[in-house]
């Protein structure tokens, strides 16, 4: 049966006379003995958040409501922190409760004998001060050790989070002006919140938990959750949930411009911020080898923080930084095609870090070719190998170059201005050059190739026994995420490209006869990357065989009826099979007839006699120069 509240004359009467009871304890205090009705007695709603101030200190009693501004209609400090700045009462009040002074009846503040202020003690550094008779707090580190403000003075309200952090206090470094991480700051040219200001408040509170403001700790929201996420400086882990609750496939809980500076999430240039998390997460990737999303750049940390142009370090700070992609180190995107030169610090990102683990290549191994070798051919476009290698280690190589019969270390041939024509970020009109996250998905991937993008489902290949590196027939015209490529790169009717034989081949020339110039018994060494059919070569074939430039013999041409011929022996080394040919000059009468090669000539095969080990018999192609002198 329902029951009725009894609103008899004798109960409205007993409330009246309690609530006549309360009002002067509201006029002079809560009561500071312990007892139901005492503010001692109240607890915090819910961590980090205010004590039950309200209960007392409200509109209810102006006299008592500190956003009142005690009836001054002044600016008031409580109306920039509080209403403004969004602190809890706590943060300058703190453990109010347990102090005398409380509740005592005393509202002027001048009042020496009144302690109304009372910081945490993880603000101030040195010990922040109170002055009652001046009204005024000092030594805080939130408004550094040298200001004095004065609490009930008519300056202005909160401005905005630069009110504290447009310069630097103690240990803390500044967040926004001239020389802060946003906008302003010219040497900056990626942040989080676009634009060539710095963001406002309500930006900032996108990202920032201010519940336990001002207490040491970086607190930031997850933005699905909702949920606070502490920032510990030694485990940068600790805001790996923080960076993936916006950066998947629902943004920011739905919303894909969280900041409303006119970014947008999932949109060119930005395609690939909603893709993040659903990488990270795939079954390899730098996740898996103990990364996160934030660091110093160093293994162990992550890849994106902030990098310093002048000094080359990188810190955490994912405001702005100084390179695309808020990156904690040195990797350059784009890179213009007019920007020619090879520099290997473009890619420090990258290097820096791979180097540190032997079981990977390093550069000069990926871009690295046989100084003279088979591949180290002058080409258009293609006229600078910055490392020499014994041989090639790189699978990405290509022995044709479709219109062209020669053959290209890719990785070198992409970090290079001959393959310009990548669009970076969708930006059509970019026209720059490949670089490594190109072709590598860095945050993680399904298939085991290479860290490609698993949108291309590279797969390797075997036709005729030629082997492939294949991708899928996508589109190239760089209107979708990831294939930003100006132009149809792999295309030979099947997006693919050639990676066999592996015939890098370099010829070196020895003084083995001591005499100075060329002489009988000297040596031309030809060294191949992989096994071969170790065919017959002497001097009735050398010259077709491995045909010298300019005319030049390998036969002494005047031998007097002497029946001696060069010497053509196959040996194998390093596990191959019949991959070093060793040749010996003869001449019988020096200055007569004598064999013209020259350190420096080009050799070309004749795409006929040496071939590699596979079913199909490939033949080894190209050309070398000779190294080395007689």
């Amino acid at each position: 049966m329902m029951q009725f509240e009894d609103l008899s004359f004798m109960n409205i009467l007993t409330r009246l006379l309690l609530l006549l009871l309360f009002v002067p304890a509201i006029m002079t205090g809560c009561g500071s003995s312990p007892g139901p009705d005492s503010i001692s007695s109240h607890k915090p709603q819910s961590p980090g958040a205010a004590l039950d101030c309200l209960r007392c200190h409200s509109p209810v009693n102006p006299s008592l409501d500190p956003l009142q501004t005690n009836g001054s209609d002044s600016a008031g400090k409580h109306i920039a922190h509080v209403t403004g700045g969004g602190f809890a009462c706590t943060q300058c009040h703190f453990n109010y409760t347990s102090h005398a002074t409380h509740m005592n009846g005393t509202m002027d503040p001048l009042d020496s004998a009144v302690v109304i202020v009372y910081f945490d003690s993880t603000n101030p550094t040195p010990p922040a001060q109170w002055d009652n008779s001046a009204a005024t707090c000092s030594s805080l580190v939130c408004h550094g050790a040298t200001n004095t403000l004065e609490w009930y003075g008519t300056g202005t309200s909160f401005s905005g989070c630069g009110s504290c952090h447009s310069s630097a206090v103690g240990t803390r470094r500044q967040i926004t002006g001239s020389g802060g991480d946003f906008g302003w700051n010219p040497d900056n040219s990626s942040h989080h919140v676009t634009g060539s200001s710095d963001p406002n408040r309500d930006q900032c509170l996108v990202c920032h938990d201010q519940s336990e403001h001002i207490q040491g700790t970086v607190r930031l929201r997850n933005a699905d959750a909702g949920a606070s996420i502490a920032y510990d400086p030694a485990d940068p882990s600790s805001l790996e949930p923080f960076c993936l609750s916006c950066h998947d496939a629902n943004g920011a809980n739905g919303n894909f411009s969280p900041f409303s500076d006119g970014s947008t999430l999932g949109v060119v240039p930005n395609t690939a911020g909603v893709k993040i998390k659903e990488s990270w997460e795939k079954q390899y990737g730098h996740r898996r080898k103990g990364l996160t999303c934030l660091g110093d750049g160093t293994p162990g940390t992550g890849c994106h923080g902030n990098y310093n142009s002048g000094t080359g370090a990188g810190t955490i700070n994912v405001h702005g930084s100084g390179n695309a992609g808020l990156l904690s180190n040195k990797l350059t995107l784009p890179i213009l095609p007019w920007d020619t030169a090879w520099d290997e610090s473009r890619y420090k990102l990258c290097l820096d870090c791979h180097n540190n683990y032997p079981s990977l290549h390093t550069i000069s191994q990926l871009a690295g070719v046989a100084d003279g070798g088979n591949y180290a051919q002058s080409a258009p476009f293609y006229t600078q190998w910055p490392y020499s290698v014994g041989f090639m280690v790189t699978g990405f190589r290509d022995y044709l170059s479709y219109t062209y019969d020669r053959q290209y270390n890719l990785h070198l041939y992409h970090l290079l201005d001959a393959m310009s024509g990548w669009s970076y970020r969708g930006d059509r009109f970019s026209d720059s050059i490949p670089t490594c996250v190109t072709c590598h998905n860095v945050h993680g991937v399904d298939g085991q190739y290479y860290y490609l993008w698993d949108e291309w489902n590279f797969s390797i290949v075997n036709s005729s026994g030629t082997e492939y590196g294949e991708v899928a027939n996508g589109n190239f015209s760089g209107s979708h995420y990831p294939d930003f490529c100006a132009f149809n790169c792999h295309w030979d009717g099947n997006y693919r490209y050639p990676r066999s034989p592996f015939n890098e081949a370099k010829a070196v020339a020895s003084d083995t006869s001591g005499s100075s110039g060329l002489a009988s018994g000297d040596t031309v060494t030809i060294y191949f990357s992989d096994s071969t059919n170790g065919p017959v070569i002497d001097e009735t074939n050398i010259n077709t065989v491995l045909a010298l430039s300019g005319g030049h013999s390998w036969i002494d041409g005047d031998k007097g009826g002497i029946s001696g011929q060069l010497t053509a022996v196959w040996s194998s080394a390093n596990g191959k099979t019949n991959n070093v040919l060793t040749i010996t000059i003869f001449i019988v009468h020096p200055g007569i007839g004598d064999p013209t090669i020259a350190a420096g000539d080009t050799i070309t095969f004749d795409l006929t006699t040496i071939k590699d080990t596979t079913s199909a018999g490939n033949p080894i192609r190209g050309s070398m120069t000779l190294r080395g002198d007689f």
